[in-house]
């Protein structure tokens, strides 16, 4: 009989081992605060550890898989965990989205290709809202998850800021960059919008400054758009510092593009340094990607499989940097619709969310209008991307979370007879807190 030999452990999982362990505590102990803070922050960190099979998957993946088995464990226990939203209309609207990615295997030019797609597809758009939406417990604990990730963002920002991201081994690119300090950006401003305390306020508006200064300095126009727009459509939502936003908008919108211009260079300058105005790029890729569309309208060439050559600048393209583009290409004109759809009910819950009380509105209203800083963006750039489509889809989930933690949402699921009421001597209209880079 032949010995079997056993081969000793890696010394780097025998390092990482206690790591591993102590994060697995943590999503079993707390796991509301494990994916508010831990999963969400680590979402600015999309380079891909791992690839099997081809699919990228980053740290807040990873993390995510941990909560998910941490979920389970809870759930099998017999512990309280969140509820699933599986009837809300958003969720609905995701779960069709991505049925029809799946059925454009039938036709795909790719088949592994769009396998591998809807497999992280349905991670982004249905996994990542449904945690986010059923876990937290508290609108407190939600917060401190976004003080967390904007502490992430100013970080994030002065390493920008310090000329040290290139030195990092796979730290994303300046468009990426751009998107996460938009957020923090958003994040930022809707805290500030409800009663804090001083000292606290003064944190908000420091952070605010670093991630803003930051955001300038990435030169992402998609970026700086989005974050603008978000900030205009959060104030005339909340009905709050309407004139004072829209001042502050077009303060930062001069002076960016008073600082970085238009950035138009001409095709001389092109073919001298070799490097290309994204308006150049976006102006031939657009063509391209109609041209496509107009071959197959209704079917498209399958999920995940959109692949281009830009012949004037002989330049590869996986995406032609618009997302409603890129849909109707890839999976046809239903899967425009089914898109549409989705993003109907996301903008409806939007507007849903601003008549919760108090810090409710502004907690869930910032969540939203974070989704929308990065839907604008993806109108310019690459649209399905690690960590950034994750972090939206999750604040679509954490406008959920915080419409199902509002007093208002409390009583509306009561009995008439045990309908909460306002305590003694506290006005009904008083608020009450419950509980303390690359596609995929």
């Amino acid at each position: 009989m032949a010995a079997v030999s056993l081969s000793a452990p890696s010394p780097l999982w025998l390092a990482a081992l206690p790591g591993l362990l102590a994060v697995w505590l943590w999503a079993v102990t707390d796991l509301q605060r494990f994916v508010l803070f831990a999963v969400l922050a680590t979402m600015v960190l999309p380079q891909a550890l791992l690839t099997p099979g081809g699919t990228q998957v980053a740290l807040a993946d990873l993390l995510l898989l941990v909560a998910l088995g941490a979920w389970l464990v809870a759930t099998a226990a017999g512990a309280s965990t969140g509820r699933l939203p599986v009837r809300n209309g958003l969720i609905i609207a995701a779960l069709l989205f991505v049925a029809v990615n799946v059925e454009s295997l039938a036709w795909s030019d790719r088949p592994a290709e769009t396998v591998k797609f809807t497999i992280q597809l349905f991670e982004i758009v249905v996994i990542f809202p449904l945690v986010f939406a059923s876990l937290p417990r508290s609108l407190d604990v939600i917060e401190r998850g976004f003080v967390t990730f904007i502490a992430v963002t100013c970080g994030l920002a002065l390493v920008f800021m310090a000329g040290l991201a290139p030195q990092i081994p796979g730290a994303p690119g300046k468009n990426t960059v751009g998107t996460f300090l938009a957020a923090g950006v958003v994040m930022a401003y809707a805290l500030t919008l409800a009663e804090r305390s001083f000292r606290f306020k003064l944190l908000l508006y420091t952070a605010l400054a670093v991630d803003v200064i930051g955001l300038v300095a990435t030169t992402s126009r998609g970026s700086v758009l989005g974050a603008l727009v978000a900030l205009v459509a959060m104030s005339f939502l909340l009905h709050r510092r309407r004139a004072i936003t829209v001042g502050i908008v077009l303060v930062l919108g001069v002076g960016f593009v008073a600082i970085h211009g238009t950035d138009s260079r001409d095709e001389r300058s092109i073919a001298i340094n070799g490097s290309y105005d994204t308006r150049t790029v976006r102006a031939y890729s657009f063509r391209n990607a109609r041209e496509k569309i107009e071959e197959r309208p209704f079917l498209g060439s399958g999920a995940g499989t959109y692949q281009d050559f830009i012949q004037e600048l002989e330049l590869p393209l996986p995406d032609p940097n618009n997302m409603f583009l890129l849909t109707w290409a890839e999976i046809g004109l239903v899967g425009l619709l089914a898109l549409l759809c989705l993003l109907w009910q996301y903008a409806r819950l939007l507007l849903a969310v601003r008549h919760l009380p108090g810090a409710y509105s502004t907690t869930a209203v910032g969540a939203g209008c974070v989704t929308l800083s990065l839907l604008v963006h993806f109108q310019f750039d690459v649209t399905w991307t690690r960590g950034t489509s994750s972090l939206g889809f999750a604040m679509m989930g954490l406008m959920l979370a915080v419409q199902r933690l509002s007093p208002a949402s409390a009583d509306e699921r009561a009995p008439d007879r045990v309908r909460s009421q306002p305590a003694i001597g506290m006005p009904a209209s008083l608020p009450r807190r419950v509980g303390s880079s690359a596609r995929v």
